[in-house]
């Protein structure tokens, strides 16, 4: 037992530093254009550098940590990921910083696959649903203190310290999962790569394939979500803000009792609820209007948000606990670059529905709003992509592992 708390709290600090550095550039933008005299077309970089390094590298760590063990992965991990951040912090160029964004991803990836395949390794299955929503707890409170933190640091002193304050955080994690992660053995496989029947199981291909449709889902509609609320409802920056937050705020509220539920039923039906309650929070955000008011946005969102938590930890458990024991690095790399995937073609849908029905409103003389039944219409067609995968999570079966199994107490 002190074993796999040992375990969980490593891996949540590895899991929130890579996430709250996800969000907490964002609020940089400005401050970094200005202090670069860069366009924004690169300072936009600082953003996708990180995203590419992390998609780019997951699926090779992933197979990396079956090979040679989860914790070497992870050391490693917190290792570049530090180093990387000293790095941004230091960057004498908009080009350093980019470069350096990129390396922090790799770290970044090493620490979200390997950290989920270790949880995955020391909690038996019925305790595994808490383990993964304590996981995805760390997830929301990175990616929610991000801005907010941000915003202090760069107002109370400069926008290195975004970076910086990853060093003293880096250093604690690393001395933590030096002297509290159990050793591993390396592995010897047979194949690099998952083999043919892995992926005929259902439930692994239905859990992969649910993960990718959501952020598809998930992210399209919080890319939609602030042009509603500022451009149709009329609201203000920072009332939007405060708007949006009650989703993060939601799933911190919902993730852990999304875990107990998925320990006591198994994964497939807090899956499918979760999804479901999505499609209904879609289907209403569709419904926004000038004029709406902002309750009506804010009961939306906080649906949308236990939905949200509600979907994510049974279906990462379902996934993790249908892959082959030697296959769980690659596994769990895969999980994510079908989220991350999810999230790429979720803005691309978004934006491309959105420009096309806008430009048939604006010809359209006699018709709706072009800006309103845009944004209508995108949600629609969002929600048409939540209710697939309610049909994938309800069929995917119990989610039952495909081999014995154990755990670290």
């Amino acid at each position: 037992m002190i074993a796999q708390r040992s375990v969980l709290w490593v891996v949540l600090i590895g899991v929130a530093m890579s996430n709250l550095d996800q969000s907490i550039v964002g609020v940089a933008l400005p401050t970094l254009r200005d202090a670069y005299a860069a366009e924004i077309g690169l300072i936009r970089w600082v953003v996708l550098a990180y995203q590419i390094g992390i998609i780019g590298s997951l699926l090779v760590v992933g197979r990396v940590t079956d090979l040679i063990g989860g914790r070497r992965v992870f050391l490693a991990g917190l290792v570049l990921f530090t180093s990387a951040s000293g790095l941004c912090g230091l960057a004498p160029t908009a080009g350093y910083l980019i470069a350096a964004r990129g390396l922090q991803g790799i770290g970044a990836a090493m620490l979200l696959t390997s950290g989920q395949a270790l949880l995955t390794d020391a909690y038996p299955v019925e305790r595994r649903g808490s383990a993964m929503a304590r996981m995805h707890m760390a997830v929301a409170v990175g990616l929610t203190a991000g801005p907010s933190l941000g915003g202090l640091l760069i107002s109370a002193t400069s926008w290195r310290m975004i970076f910086l304050i990853n060093l003293p955080l880096g250093l604690l994690a690393l001395g933590l999962a030096w002297f509290r992660l159990p050793r591993s053995a390396r592995r010897t496989v047979a194949s690099p790569w998952l083999d043919r029947s892995s992926l005929r199981s259902w439930p692994l291909a239905a859990g992969l394939l649910a993960a990718f449709l959501a952020f598809v889902a998930l992210t399209a509609n919080m890319f939609l979500v602030p042009f509603a609320l500022q451009s149709l409802m009329g609201l203000s920056p920072a009332r939007a803000g405060l708007v949006m937050i009650s989703v993060p705020l939601t799933i911190l509220v919902v993730a852990p009792l999304s875990g107990r539920i998925t320990d006591r039923m198994g994964p497939r039906w807090p899956a499918t609820w979760g999804i479901g309650l999505v499609t209904v929070a879609i289907l209403l955000m569709a419904q926004l209007r000038p004029g709406t008011g902002i309750s009506f946005a804010v009961v939306t969102l906080v649906l949308y948000g236990v939905g949200a938590g509600l979907f994510q930890t049974p279906n990462n458990a379902a996934v993790m606990t249908a892959a082959p024991p030697g296959a769980r690095g690659l596994v769990s790399g895969t999980l994510a670059l079908a989220r991350s995937l999810g999230q790429v073609a979720g803005v691309a849908l978004a934006s491309g529905v959105w420009e096309w029905r806008q430009g048939i409103y604006v010809r359209d003389a006699g018709g709706p709003d072009p800006l309103s039944g845009a944004l209508n219409d995108a949600f629609l067609v969002l929600a048409v992509v939540a209710l697939i995968t309610v049909v994938v999570c309800a069929l995917r079966g119990a989610g039952q592992p495909l081999a014995p199994e154990g755990s670290i107490s």
